[in-house]
């Protein structure tokens, strides 16, 4: 395996920064020549992939696996089984950030729509947006309900993680205020 260790950061008041010292390869077991390539996200949930990855090897010890597949399955059961990686303050906080982003992306979904029905019939009163949203919803879920489960979650994953957010989700729609006009 072999990657270069340029890496771009950004953040809201940050334009792109590119480092060019990251470390993007980790030995997944201190015994046995397997490892782990990340990309794109350095982190999970506000932990660095570097940190998990270590702790994985600390509790791997001296176990092994015939093949990188078990290995890699082993992985995602560690961190499935590991929510003491990640504070209960952090998953929220990250689930509501992420709740934000495909909000903003329903949105401008949703404007696009009126957008262009605007300048199709010019002379068409600007209808509210709300009139768009269900339409959005029903875009954006059919986009989605053809995704396959990413590795390690499925159906009663999502159900589960339905269940624990519900309430979080529930507030996010009657505290945030946007402008959605």
């Amino acid at each position: 395996m072999a990657a270069d260790s340029a890496v771009t950061v950004s953040s809201k008041n940050v334009t792109h920064k590119i480092y060019n010292s990251a470390n993007k390869l980790f030995a997944l077991s201190n015994n046995h020549p397997v490892g782990v390539m990340i990309y794109n996200a350095a982190t999970l949930t506000g932990v660095p992939f570097e940190t998990i990855i270590k702790m994985y090897r600390r509790n791997l010890n001296n176990k092994s696996f015939n093949t990188v597949a078990e290995y890699r399955d082993d992985f995602i059961k560690f961190m499935n089984n590991g929510c003491h990686l990640f504070s209960t303050d952090e998953q929220e906080k990250c689930f509501y950030q992420r709740l934000l982003s495909n909000f903003i992306v329903l949105i401008n979904d949703v404007r696009k729509m009126r957008d262009k029905e605007i300048e199709n019939n010019p002379k068409k009163k600007r209808p509210p947006i709300e009139n768009y949203i269900n339409d959005g919803l029903n875009k954006n879920y059919q986009i989605n309900s053809k995704l396959e489960f990413s590795l390690g979650m499925n159906k009663t994953f999502e159900s589960k993680l339905i269940k624990k957010y519900k309430s979080l989700f529930h507030n996010f729609l009657s505290n945030e205020k946007f402008q959605i006009d």
